[in-house]
């Protein structure tokens, strides 16, 4: 995957390796089939399963993936696959984040991997609602095709 990764980079312009990665998550509901290590119920949406954690470019083309049961904080969760990320990107020097991911975790990425952490907040002005964050847009992208194509 990182051949072809580098290969569309190059086809559309840009250089092989990033520079920066944009991370979110979701909660999906999981099988009843599946280890019941791997299940819990989601504090904020209610969903009883796992989360999924990922990190795209700016091109919105997968960095990283990482899976685990749904109880494990935000910024344990993204240790995870930022971990998977730490010899594959030459380049990368800033992380694109949620306010979910605010706290220990910027200064754990700046100490292990010398990368910035960058917190895009939604703005004052749509407390309620979800507006489209511009340096944010294309991870939340992703993860609705995900859940609308595979149903997941």
């Amino acid at each position: 995957m990182d051949t072809l990764h580098a290969l569309v980079r190059k086809l559309v312009g840009h250089k092989e390796s990033p520079s920066m990665g944009i991370i979110d998550f979701r909660s999906t509901k999981t099988s009843h089939h599946t280890d019941l290590t791997s299940k819990g119920i989601d504090g904020d949406t209610k969903i009883k399963g796992s989360k999924e954690h990922i990190v795209v470019d700016s091109l919105v083309l997968p960095l990283a993936v990482a899976v685990h049961e749904v109880i494990l904080h935000d910024n344990k969760g993204a240790s995870k696959v930022i971990e998977k990320m730490k010899y594959k990107l030459p380049r990368l020097t800033k992380i694109l984040a949620d306010g979910g991911y605010q706290g220990s975790l910027g200064d754990w990425v700046a100490r292990k991997f010398s990368w910035a952490m960058e917190i895009v907040l939604r703005p004052n002005e749509y407390p309620d609602k979800f507006p489209v964050l511009p340096k944010r847009w294309g991870v939340s992208i992703i993860l609705c095709k995900c859940r609308l194509r595979f149903g997941v």
